[in-house]
């Protein structure tokens, strides 16, 4: 995914009156470093400048973004203290709370964004003039063919996120177009502090504990970070999950422990 950001900024560098280093600026959050995130940058961008036949080269740097999800004022004001200082180009993987700080900045000032954790909204409703490009394609199609292969006609749908609604709108549009399948759909909000996941998942499995049907369940977090978190508590959990079908609804890779 890395290689595919940086070919798009190799697009965008073809202006003929910038400089011969393009600056570009990433935004990590908690949890990116142990993932690797800051280390593909910074391989990619040596491997990228020591390509003799690139034209361009990239001067990069990284902001380590320890701050509340919900402080998109502190955000956007790190943001412009880094404008002072010079870039062209942001790159970010962040919560839903915090992208709109991100996107806010970049439509209003015109700077290139490109956002790897987040889907986009709606297709046909990103406007010409958006400033943000998204490195994850939404799911709802995938997610509606293997509904209807397994012929699941109730699916629990565990979420984190403000597009809730609109994916599992779009995920009956899919099953609609394509099959007579009828499904219902339980719509369960995910807690916002990753510390609360075990409970939450105990008082889960308690509300249900009754019912003999097999438990199908898709994930869908914001962010890898995330979708880690919740992946080790679901391991951790001290309850039989023998009747669980979990499906993770985004692209993040994650290892499966035994």
């Amino acid at each position: 995914m890395i290689p595919s950001i940086l070919g798009v900024l190799c697009v965008v560098a073809s202006v003929q009156s910038w400089p011969a280093k393009i600056p570009i600026q990433s935004y990590t959050m908690p949890g990116d470093r142990e993932q690797g995130v800051i280390a593909t940058f910074n391989f990619t961008v040596e491997r990228h400048n020591n390509n003799r036949m690139n034209p361009f080269k990239f001067a990069y740097r990284n902001r380590d973004m320890r701050t509340s999800s919900a402080d998109t004022w502190g955000v956007t004001k790190k943001l412009c203290d880094d404008l002072q200082s010079g870039f062209m180009m942001m790159i970010a993987g962040e919560t839903s709370r915090l992208h709109s700080a991100f996107l806010g900045v970049a439509d209003h000032l015109e700077i290139p964004f490109i956002n790897w954790d987040l889907s986009p909204i709606v297709l046909q409703d990103i406007g010409s003039n958006s400033m943000e490009v998204s490195m994850r394609p939404p799911t709802a199609e995938l997610l509606a063919d293997l509904i209807i292969q397994k012929n699941w006609n109730y699916v629990i749908y565990m979420h984190d996120g403000r597009n809730s609604a609109q994916n599992v709108h779009q995920i009956y549009n899919f099953i609609q177009q394509k099959s007579n399948l009828s499904v219902r759909c339980e719509i369960v909000r995910i807690p916002r502090d990753p510390s609360d996941f075990g409970e939450y998942l105990q008082k889960f499995n308690l509300q249900r504990f009754l019912t003999n049907e097999p438990k199908r369940i898709i994930i869908d977090v914001q962010t890898s970070y995330r979708q880690q978190q919740f992946l080790a508590a679901i391991r951790a959990a001290q309850f039989n999950q023998h009747h669980y079908h979990y499906v993770v609804a985004n692209y993040v890779s994650f290892r499966v422990m035994s």
